[in-house]
């Protein structure tokens, strides 16, 4: 076997104890935080940032009109309601189901369908009837405006492929076609 000098011996040390050193530092700094939960996105549709999503139920569209202390009372008389609408809510479920396994049955059954729709239908009219009645006893009661804003709400702007510009598909006419980038 070759005997090592004494400068490569020190030099092997050397490279050994960076090699070593530098792992231990490594593993020594402190470590990048884990990244926050992200808060929920921020839903500017109700805090007057622009019209609700198509399709936006009543209760962002009430919250878009409502002061604070308006809002305040529609909270408090829908807690109060909250038992009656959970039912409800939990019969629709349960009638959506229903409605699914009798849509999935192997022989069709009008009867059975037209049940559990007749079912779901009845709970969202029981649900329309509380919310309307919680909406007449909001203190201070609703302004002309407020009522006008509820009646008539402003149109979602389209946004891709919604009536607006489409992300892909057929040009409009006299548009050049998009440009294409060669593969890598």
């Amino acid at each position: 076997m070759r005997k090592m000098n004494s400068r490569s011996t020190g030099l092997a040390v050397a490279l050994l104890a960076t090699a070593f050193g530098g792992a231990l530092i490594a593993t020594a700094q402190p470590q990048p935080e884990a990244p926050a939960q992200r808060p929920p996105p921020q839903r500017e549709f109700r805090r007057g940032g622009g019209p609700p999503p198509e399709g936006a139920g009543w209760g962002v569209q009430i919250g878009r009109v409502l002061t604070d202390e308006q809002r305040a009372s529609w909270r408090e008389i829908m807690q109060a309601q909250q038992d009656k609408t959970r039912e409800l809510m939990e019969n629709m479920r349960a009638a959506r189901k229903a409605l699914i396994e009798a849509s999935l049955a192997e022989k069709f059954d009008e009867a059975a369908i037209r049940k559990e729709a007749e079912a779901i239908g009845k709970a969202e009219a029981e649900l329309a009837v509380l919310r309307a009645k919680a909406l007449s006893e909001i203190k201070p009661p609703l302004t002309p405006e407020q009522r006008e804003k509820l009646k008539n709400p402003p149109l979602p702007e389209p946004g891709p492929g919604q009536g607006g510009r489409p992300l892909r598909g057929p040009r409009g006419p006299g548009e050049p076609p998009p440009a294409r980038t060669p593969p890598e």
